[in-house]
């Protein structure tokens, strides 16, 4: 597998900004298109993005308010998928959400980027399950 120079790197926590959604995920990718914004919102279980009044365009306040913690976490995690690269640097990407979702999230992100290294960080089993290899640190 040949990996890019470029790597993807998603943090713990509310990395929102004030201002759209869309204008959010452009941070990441300023040229990107509609289609593209479905399919990283999907693969990342915002797809809620859709239902909210103004859609992509919905404001947000100061780091994503107007949103629960899960669901600016999603459209972090949607952000991050739009960074070019081969790696993919996931720091609990699911602390906030619920199982069914974390389980749908990493369902999709598996199918979505096959061809990616993922490495996650966390302290939950769930992604563990789908991993080919494991690092476990102790103290």
């Amino acid at each position: 597998m040949e990996v890019g120079s470029e790597q993807c790197f998603v943090p713990q926590g509310n990395t929102l900004m004030s201002g759209s959604i869309r204008y959010n995920l452009q941070l990441a990718k300023p040229d990107v298109t509609d289609d593209e914004l479905r399919a990283v919102l999907h693969t990342a279980c915002a797809d809620f993005v859709f239902d909210l009044a103004e859609g992509l365009d919905t404001e947000l306040g100061e780091r994503g308010s107007g949103l629960s913690e899960g669901q600016a976490q999603r459209i972090a995690i949607a952000r991050g998928l739009l960074r070019p690269g081969g790696i993919m640097l996931l720091d609990e990407i699911s602390s906030s959400l619920d199982e069914p979702t974390e389980r749908e999230l990493y369902s999709r992100l598996f199918a979505a980027h096959p061809d990616k290294t993922m490495l996650f960080i966390t302290h939950r089993p769930t992604v563990t399950e789908l991993c080919d290899e494991m690092v476990f640190l102790r103290s």
